[in-house]
């Protein structure tokens, strides 16, 4: 008995089978609430606290980036640092201003910030620009904005476009024109006026980067609002405009170029010749081109365009 009493201990309990209850049945008449929505835990994203070792090595590997001597010095610290993973993002954020050029120095340094891109372009994934972007703060230099606006331009979160027009508001210079990029790749005309001054200031010094930017994008959607900007009044804004189409215009549009063609401004003339060469024939443009070729070039143009 005793023995047969402590089994019975030690059995499993289980529990209550209770009988279902019915919900009241509420009088004619009433009005029942819904039942409240069941509440969602929403997820924050962070980067993964680097502690211990993993701190201490990064943090080493960064100051080797500003202060190592050799090439494999470098490349290590870099393969250290993507190897530690996304962690690093912060402190790469945060130390970028070290990195920074010193405009009062007398000697000019290797500029070792694009050993940081390498670095974020490694650990940091579409899916943690917001959070890479909630590092920014008042010390953040420029250059390291411009990295990340760069990077949300060519991402494809569902969230960009309203992110790059909210900065796009902020933003001037090279960060306004990086998040105008964005914009236009996905076919915004909110983007046109800050793309039009920017081509206007940096076409010369640019061109090959400007044309790299836009490599691919589709021609369609800005193609109306860049045809608009060929006919300007001023000289330099014409020929932006000009620039602006042969890398955004369409097929459809670009036979308006012809009358650029009897331009006696030799510049109008070869930014005429490019966006057709571009748009209609996809050869590359012609930015170092005899007289004999512009000649050749615009009798072409004319003859196949009535």
């Amino acid at each position: 008995m005793i023995v047969l009493a402590a089994c019975l201990a030690l059995a499993p309990v289980s529990a209550p089978v209770l009988a279902p209850v019915s919900a009241p049945i509420p009088p004619p008449g009433f009005a029942q609430e819904a039942p409240a929505p069941a509440l969602e835990k929403k997820i924050q994203r962070a980067f993964p606290k680097l502690k211990g070792p993993a701190r201490r090595k990064a943090e080493a590997a960064l100051l080797t980036l500003r202060r190592g001597k050799t090439q494999k010095d470098l490349a290590k610290a870099v393969a250290s640092l993507t190897e530690i993973g996304a962690g690093v993002a912060p402190l790469v954020l945060s130390g970028w201003r070290r990195f920074e050029p010193d405009p009062d120095a007398e000697e000019e340094k290797e500029d070792r910030r694009p050993l940081l891109e390498a670095v974020l372009n490694g650990v940091l994934a579409e899916e943690d620009l917001q959070i890479a972007w909630d590092e920014v703060g008042k010390r953040t230099p420029e250059s390291a904005r411009v990295f990340l606006l760069r990077r949300w331009a060519d991402s494809g979160r569902e969230d960009a476009e309203e992110f790059l027009l909210e900065r796009l508001k902020k933003s001037a210079g090279r960060a306004a024109y990086e998040a105008a990029r964005g914009l236009g790749r996905r076919g915004l005309k909110e983007s046109v006026p800050t793309l039009h001054a920017w081509f206007m200031e940096s076409w010369a010094e640019s061109k090959s980067s400007l044309r790299a930017d836009f490599q691919g994008v589709e021609r369609g959607p800005l193609s109306a609002a860049c045809l608009a900007l060929v006919n300007l009044e001023d000289r330099a804004a014409r020929l932006a405009g000009m620039r602006m189409f042969e890398l955004l215009g369409s097929k459809e549009h670009a036979p308006a170029l012809r009358t650029h063609l009897k331009n006696t401004d030799p510049s109008i003339k070869v930014a005429a010749i490019n966006g057709l060469r571009v748009i209609l024939d996809g050869d590359p443009p012609l930015d170092k081109a005899s007289v004999l070729a512009l000649v050749e070039e615009t009798r072409k143009w004319e003859t196949r365009i009535p």
